[in-house]
């Protein structure tokens, strides 16, 4: 059990248990190792034919049956592996580029980290995902406090009010942020995975809407109103930069698929065909149940194999989408939504 304590001061007991749906969700989806989660889904098929076993009491096993069942499964792998590594050669071959278009690409990322430099005035950014993102969050917390300074010097207790509720809870997240990425590895998906939950639309429309205020209560100040300027576009260049990783990552998610799926799927079809060629040879029309009790779950385990391993990609590739699909200046209720899981928490 955790406290807390509510708008009266009142101490209030939490339960622990959405912390632990918390930890499940994310690792089942996002942090997870994507093998071990196929291999638990494998467990999970072979443990739930097994109970079928026991509930039903098989005693018999139809060799044509299950010549059939063999057959059909062995084509369905074949079918699934063929279709998914031609998708995923068709996403990776628009890696492949002429010299010119190679060319125009390195300019236009050579002009992205100028850029960046330029904002945060540095002579150079890291080469790294994590320490990248880590420059532009300590770009923004720089604006954050250059505008609580103004805050705290201004004799317009209503506008230093809304510069301060403005820059409060930003800049708390961005401190976690910063921290998060210090201790993160040097990974792409470990730097993207940290920037899922918003593209800051929401903090860039309140920081216009804190403009308009400070105009209509008696104008802003040039040096303020450029600092707001400056903070929404260092809040801009983190959505860029995390929408180039969510690219760096999909492109190696799915390389990483194909060879996964490779390694899982040839073993499981030559094991297949082995099984179904040992079958043919029989001289039994009817298998032993006993001897089959513990071979045929077992081997539905090895048929979903494949397919466990493709799920288990698909999931994560499937929330990192959904979760980077709007860019600046929109949102979706998905990524902004409290009740989704907040994967930037310890």
């Amino acid at each position: 059990m955790s406290s807390d304590w509510d708008t009266a001061g009142r101490t209030v007991t939490r339960p622990e248990n959405p912390s632990r749906r918390r930890f499940v969700h994310e690792w089942v989806f996002l942090t997870g190792n994507r093998m071990l989660l196929a291999g638990g889904l494998a467990l999970a098929a072979l443990l739930a034919f097994g109970v079928l076993e026991l509930w039903f009491a098989f005693d018999r096993y139809d060799v044509t049956a299950f010549l059939y069942l063999t057959a059909a499964v062995i084509g369905g792998n074949f079918t699934l592996i063929t279709i998914v590594l031609s998708i995923n050669q068709l996403v990776i071959s628009q890696q492949l580029s002429a010299p010119g278009e190679l060319e125009a690409e390195i300019k236009a990322s050579s002009e992205y980290r100028d850029t960046v430099t330029g904002i945060l005035d540095r002579d150079t950014a890291p080469a790294t995902p994590a320490a990248f993102l880590e420059v532009l969050f300590n770009g923004v917390n720089h604006s954050l406090k250059a505008l609580a300074d103004y805050g705290d010097a201004s004799t317009d207790s209503g506008a230093a009010d809304d510069i301060d509720d403005a820059v409060t809870a930003l800049g708390s997240h961005v401190d976690t942020m910063s921290a998060k990425l210090r201790r993160s590895n040097q990974t792409v998906f470990s730097a993207l995975v940290l920037t899922l939950n918003t593209n800051y639309s929401e903090e860039i429309t309140e920081i216009a809407r804190l403009k308009v205020d400070l105009r209509e209560a008696g104008g802003v100040p040039p040096e303020v109103e450029d600092e707001l300027d400056t903070l929404v576009t260092r809040l801009k260049q983190i959505d860029v930069a995390r929408q180039y990783l969510k690219t760096l990552y999909m492109q190696e998610e799915l390389a990483r698929l194909s060879r996964r799926l490779l390694y899982v799927g040839g073993p499981t079809i030559f094991a297949m065909v082995s099984v179904l060629a040992l079958v043919i040879v029989g001289d039994t029309r009817v298998l032993d149940a006993a001897q089959l009790a513990w071979l045929v779950p077992a081997y539905v385990a090895l048929s979903v194999a494949p397919l466990a391993v493709l799920v288990s990609f698909i999931l994560r590739l499937s929330v990192v989408a959904e979760r980077t699909v709007a860019v600046t200046p929109f949102t979706t209720s998905t990524q902004e939504d409290p009740s989704v899981v907040d994967i930037t928490q310890d």
